[in-house]
């Protein structure tokens, strides 16, 4: 269904006839209709009028037009008009029967006689005036297509939202708007006539039996009564157990980073503190023997490399003067093996045999070894010295800071806390468990006594077909719900991913049987949504609600009242960009001064087909419409 006017007469703050067109016809591609006004100048009472104006007393849950109804529309209706005067709320609106779209007029009117309040109800099909059984079945016909409750869900409150979300309520909102956008309600609604229907089928002289299964029937619903209200208190303590979690865990990093130890830490660094103490000391030795036996050889180092290399060098000559003694013993000549020595080497400085050589080569090996070694030793040394002033700084805070004190006495109170929350949900699903068990062995109990009366019956008959509608039916509602969630929770992480700062922040969404949700990241490690901030809390809100309505497929207005206020100025644009512009085919904006303003306002330019300011005024009580925005035609 697609509004594409609302007509208001003497209705609030709306004197004398006001029309608000919602429709695209004059902007092609545009969705959004953008109303603003301050507060008290009629926007709450344009949404109430939406509903009204369609289901008239349904739309304050009451089945006829009764008193408690038009107390409620005396409220609704300007005070300041004189007695003769007429109110109306007309809807202009269209949907599509049979393949081809009708436009509909729906005209509710009140008159005021004497203490009374008269309603009259027309409505027109494609321009024409339609009879009274007509209006009637049209009146119908919008309580099928559409319900206030579902109306409720298409209006977005940022108000409402955070206020929700701030009083924990958040997974009951998500779970009554589930219900109504994906028409569980229904579902339920039907189990439940076909269960009614089937207590009434029973013959006459089957009372017991009938008794019984009633009986059995209200015990299966007493205890899913029982178990609802557990469950939902297990929640509440699995809340808090996570919240617990978290705060001790915060308290454990900021005594880590003030410097705090536990008494195993500061036993683990006292131990090390003297093993550090026993090094340093071996250290130090080790740089005295060095001062004392080895310094001034490391000092000539580069000279007795020398040496050796000159020695060496020098050998043949050595050899040349052995081979000149040998020559004169043996009275042999040798003169040329005596000349090829001496041409290998000029001069003999040093004049050392092999072993004297082996010797200094020797020491400069070692000298070597004790400098490598020293230079290692040095710089452990400093090493070693950084690392107990840590270590000492540490202990030392830890016994000074007061704060550090306070801390551990904190971590055990929570911990003291966590363990009987712990305790009190491990007693709670045993309950739980009871609970379940005997739910299974009362349905075991209605199915057996069912299938009795189902074996007096025909296989055709009226009851048999009810059973098996009954078990469709719960199993319907079951896969409905289930692949629905799936693919909310998807398109929520794609839309909350693309409107928040932090890319990819959300990689998984998972929702139970109780429309509790865990967050998880591309890790798979899950994130506690009390890390989010109030306004991504919001956006992810949103996210829900703009999957829930994509998923389902609907193509109804959805209403945006006061959205953009817990948000920062980058969320904001983002979510008018992915949330706001693409949620539906008709959006309507109700804002205040401060919403859409400056750039806020420039990002739906391209989107607007309508705009209008609401504007009070003191003396007369009114508001004035006018084709405009705020800051424009002034």
């Amino acid at each position: 269904m697609k509004i594409n006017s609302i007509k208001l007469k003497n209705i609030g703050p709306y004197k004398g006839v006001n029309e608000f067109r919602l429709d695209n016809a004059n902007v092609k591609g545009s969705n959004i209709t953008l109303i603003g006004g301050k507060n008290g100048t009629g926007k709450t009472t344009f949404l109430k009028a939406i509903k009204v104006g369609l289901f008239g007393c349904f739309s304050f849950g009451f089945k006829n037009a009764n008193s408690s109804y038009f107390k409620e529309v005396l409220n609704l209706l300007n005070n300041n008009c004189n007695e003769n005067a007429e109110y109306f709320i007309e809807i202009n609106f269209s949907f599509t029967e049979g393949y081809k779209t009708q436009e509909y007029s729906l005209h509710r009117e009140w008159k005021k006689c004497e203490n009374e309040i008269v309603e009259n109800v027309f409505a027109l099909k494609n321009g024409c005036k339609i009879s009274e059984y007509d209006t009637l079945e049209l009146e119908n016909k919008l309580k099928s297509l559409t319900s206030p409750a579902l109306i409720n869900s298409f209006i977005y409150d940022g108000e409402k939202i955070s206020s929700i979300i701030e009083q924990g309520q958040l997974e009951v909102y998500i779970k009554e708007m589930f219900n109504s956008i994906f028409n569980i309600n229904l579902i339920d609604q039907l189990f439940l006539d076909l269960t009614n229907y089937m207590i009434k089928s029973y013959r006459q002289d089957n009372k017991s039996i009938e008794y019984e299964l009633s009986q059995t029937l209200n015990s299966i619903t007493f205890i899913k009564s029982e178990l609802k209200t557990n469950e939902n208190y297990a929640i509440n303590i699995s809340k808090d157990i996570e919240n617990l979690k978290i705060e001790i865990s915060d308290k454990k990093k900021e005594f880590a980073t003030l410097g705090g130890l536990s008494k195993e830490d500061i036993n683990r660094f006292s131990q090390l503190v003297v093993e550090a103490e026993k090094k340093k000391e071996e250290n130090n030795s080790f740089v005295k023997n060095l001062t004392e036996d080895y310094l001034h050889l490391i000092m000539v180092l580069d000279e007795l490399k020398q040496v050796v290399k000159k020695a060496k060098a020098e050998m043949p000559l050595r050899y040349a003067k052995q081979l000149e003694v040998i020559q004169n013993y043996l009275k042999t000549d040798f003169s040329k093996y005596i000349e090829c020595l001496n041409s290998k080497a000029k001069t003999s400085i040093f004049n050392l045999d092999e072993y004297e050589i082996e010797g200094i080569s020797n020491l400069v090996k070692v000298l070597n070894n004790i400098k490598s070694k020293s230079k290692a030793i040095l710089s452990d040394k400093n090493s070693i010295y950084e690392s107990l002033t840590d270590m000492r700084d540490r202990i030392d805070k830890n016994s000074t800071m007061s704060k550090l004190v306070d801390l551990p006495n904190e971590i055990e109170e929570l911990q003291n806390k966590l363990t009987n929350r712990k305790e009190e949900l491990g007693k709670l699903n045993l309950i739980l468990k009871e609970k379940n068990q005997e739910k299974e062995n009362l349905i075991k109990k209605y199915n057996n006594i069912a299938e009795s009366v189902r074996k007096d019956k025909l296989a055709n008959s009226s009851y048999v077909q009810c059973t098996n509608a009954l078990i469709l039916c719960e199993e319907f509602k079951n896969r409905i719900i289930n692949m629905k969630l799936e693919l909310v929770s998807k398109n929520a992480c794609d839309i909350f991913n693309k409107t928040i700062r932090k890319k990819n922040y959300i990689s998984e969404m998972r929702f139970d049987k109780n429309f509790s949700f865990k967050l998880y990241n591309g890790n798979g490690k899950m994130i506690s949504p009390l890390l989010l901030s109030a306004g991504e809390m919001q956006i992810l809100v949103s996210s829900l609600i703009w999957a829930m309505f994509k998923v389902s497929g609907r193509k109804e207005m959805f209403v945006f009242d006061t959205p953009l206020a817990r948000l920062d100025r980058e969320n904001r644009i983002q979510f008018i960009k992915n949330i706001i512009s693409t949620i539906s085919e008709q959006v309507i904006i109700l804002s205040t001064d401060s919403e859409f303003i400056g750039e806020n306002l420039k990002s739906i330019e391209g989107k607007l087909c309508n705009r209008y300011l609401l504007e009070y005024n003191d003396r007369t009580k009114t508001t004035k419409i006018s084709h405009q925005y705020f800051g424009e035609g002034k």
